[in-house]
């Protein structure tokens, strides 16, 4: 601003972020908090779907956290190493089957009806 009058602006964008991930590596049975923050609050953007070695666990929302996600997952399967994969994923739409809303959206880089968002491939070392 000068005085009263624009003269000129500017946009900023807040993008999902991972944090931290601890305890890793964790013992069998213990629970691992993956923390992430900058998680949207639209019906495109809020939700992150979670899966732990290939399969889906379920997913984790933003919309009433102010963004600021704590997903709690057991350390669970042999010692070694696990993955842990986090897409971007709808929370809602029109379709009633197959129902697409809140699964990992392995596509998310290509046709996410969002925006462009990332996805999070994690390791964990699962010790006994």
């Amino acid at each position: 601003m000068q005085g009263s009058q624009k003269v000129g602006y500017a946009y900023f964008r807040i993008m999902p972020q991972f944090i931290d991930m601890s305890p890793n590596p964790a013992k069998v049975g213990s629970m691992v908090i993956v923390h992430l923050t900058g998680v949207g609050w639209t019906q495109y953007d809020n939700i992150y779907a979670v899966d732990y070695d290939n399969a889906y666990m379920g997913y984790a929302c933003g919309f009433n956290s102010h963004g600021d996600v704590h997903i709690h997952i057991p350390a669970i399967g042999t010692p070694g190493y696990h993955f842990i994969d986090i897409y971007p994923s709808p929370y809602q739409g029109s379709s009633i089957l197959p129902n697409w809303y809140g699964m990992p959206q392995l596509t998310y880089a290509q046709d996410h009806p969002g925006d462009t968002l990332p996805a999070f491939h994690l390791v964990l070392k699962v010790t006994e």
